[in-house]
């Protein structure tokens, strides 16, 4: 198996270009990716999914934001908005209000759901946390 970059090979680009004295032209080029480490293809892609991320986060706040930290965003809609908690909030009681009881009743125990397993990942974090803390604790006893 090659690289990313002998699996993509050349591609074709076409595109419009502006120059300093404000005329345009459409060119197109030829990009031989052949060469090209994988490493730096993971970042170029990155890159460009870096941008409509963070367009979607600006509305947010810090503490919501600091929320996603670690979290895995798939890279073909990752440009599609994403709801604040208020938002999540205020579409859920809209949802509830207008259920019948039965539904009322699913819903309840859907989220009892989601809490229990919730819970059960927190405490697994914590206890990996513990565990981090008392190998560190254990090595700066050794030096």
């Amino acid at each position: 198996m090659g690289t990313l970059g002998q699996a993509i090979g050349i591609t074709i680009d076409n595109f419009s270009v502006t120059n300093n004295v404000g005329m345009s032209t459409k060119i197109r080029v030829n990009i031989d990716y052949s060469k090209v480490s994988d490493i730096d293809i993971k970042s170029w892609l990155n890159g460009n999914r870096r941008i409509p991320l963070q367009r979607i986060l600006r509305p947010m706040t810090t503490a919501e934001i600091n929320a996603l930290d670690g979290t895995t965003f798939m890279a073909e809609t990752i440009g599609q908005k994403v709801k604040s908690d208020e938002q999540v909030k205020a579409e859920y009681m809209a949802r509830f209000s207008s259920a019948t009881p039965e539904s009322q009743r699913q819903m309840i125990e859907d989220l009892e759901a989601q809490a229990q397993e919730l819970m059960l990942q927190n405490a697994r974090k914590n206890k990996e946390l513990r565990e981090v803390k008392t190998d560190e604790d254990d090595e700066s006893e050794v030096e």
